[in-house]
């Protein structure tokens, strides 16, 4: 089953231009008014998420090499069970590829559902001929950038978890367990130490004006987003991320795998060095790099090598522009940037695991720091008032 649209006269036009393309109609019913309003056509659908490409890219790989044509290949990938952004893009294609269009223009009317790269390998795919190599090629890029973001998102989930249980305790005390003391402290006239009254203070913050609190984490959560947009924000954001402690090393690692991975990945497909600089530009995320990249292609296209923009940049260690110019002193660019990227891969899995095993104790020893201030906050006045029966 192949659901889509057409522009006819009338119904007896799109019945026979469907029978012309080898379908059978079914059901054919106008384009109804709601459908052309703005938004609605996508209400309900959302991107295509990377697990989702990944899938297809496998099946269309396993069609193509089975010798299906490629128009089939994409009306199978349609009718199965896929989610409604990927299934409306797939009929779309399905569509356009039919009505002459190539693969590559008609995925590249879709940017919000398939990234650059995609596209652009697909190109080269197309002209050289080997569609069915680039896919699988893609689909094993997409896996590997999968993995290195699960294994870094469970890494992050165990010190998540303690810092989110500790805020629960804190709150829980200072909520339901401090207001209960307030009146034996004030009925006991007892000078309180300064541990015992910041405590109040935040007590008494949290029971009475937790909406404030609210309002002030939404707003500044807003100022942040909004101060992210701006290039200046996002640059000096993105520049302190390299370098917080811990976690910087590890994320520069990791940006400097996906650069060699994405990059390798499109030369070794056959995409001139200049395009594949400017694709491997947009995908990475952080623009410290983006705009590293973007000198870099700059001076390849004034004659310059590769590795001479690398190194100026300074974001890139030593072993990766020796690899990098070894490579293009060889003319085994793509090879050597294959080797970056399997070099990096068993690192970034060591640093996760000394990321994790740093970060256990140091949360613990926090979490442990922040009872202790308040049990010995609670526990000074009664030490107090007990001083004073005494007497």
């Amino acid at each position: 089953m192949v659901v889509g649209m057409l522009e006819a006269d009338d119904e007896r036009a799109v019945a026979t231009s469907l029978t012309q393309q080898g379908f059978h109609p079914v059901r054919i019913r106008p384009q109804s008014s709601f459908d052309q309003l703005p938004g609605l056509a996508n209400f309900g659908t959302k991107r295509v998420d990377r697990q989702e490409l990944l899938l297809l890219l496998r099946e269309l790989t396993s069609l193509l090499r089975a010798g299906i044509p490629l128009t089939t290949s994409l009306e199978s990938a349609a009718g199965q069970n896929r989610s409604p952004a990927l299934r409306k893009a797939l009929t779309d294609i399905t569509r356009r590829v039919n009505s002459g269009a190539s693969f590559s223009d008609a995925v590249s009317s879709h940017p919000q559902d398939f990234p650059e790269l995609f596209i652009s390998m697909i190109r080269v795919g197309e002209t050289a001929g080997i569609l069915d190599q680039v896919l699988e090629r893609l689909a094993q890029l997409g896996t590997q950038e999968l993995e290195t973001r699960s294994r870094v998102r469970s890494a992050l989930i165990y010190p998540l978890t303690l810092v989110s249980f500790a805020f629960l305790v804190v709150s829980g005390l200072l909520v339901g367990v401090l207001p209960k003391f307030v009146g034996i402290f004030e009925a006991s006239q007892v000078k309180l130490p300064w541990p015992t009254r910041l405590l109040l203070f935040l007590s008494g913050l949290m029971t009475h004006y937790w909406w404030l609190l609210l309002i002030s984490f939404f707003v500044f959560g807003w100022l942040f987003r909004a101060y992210y947009a701006t290039p200046s924000g996002r640059w000096q954001l993105d520049q302190w991320t390299l370098y917080i402690p811990i976690v910087g090393p590890l994320y520069r690692k990791v940006m400097v795998a996906q650069i060699a991975r994405t990059l390798g990945s499109m030369l070794r497909t056959g995409v001139p060095l200049l395009e594949a600089l400017g694709v491997t530009e947009k995908t990475v995320s952080n623009v410290v790099y983006q705009r590293a990249l973007q000198r870099t292609r700059t001076a390849v296209a004034e004659g310059k090598s590769l590795s001479e923009p690398l190194t100026a940049s300074g974001l890139f260690p030593h072993l990766v522009l020796q690899l990098v110019s070894v490579g293009e002193r060889s003319g085994q660019l793509d090879t050597m940037l294959g080797e970056v990227s399997a070099f990096y891969e068993p690192e970034i899995e060591l640093s996760i695991r000394n990321l994790t095993t740093l970060l256990e104790p140091i949360l613990l020893m926090g979490m442990g720091l922040v009872v202790g201030f308040i049990a010995l906050s609670v526990l000074l006045p009664i030490f107090q008032l007990i001083h004073v029966f005494k007497k």
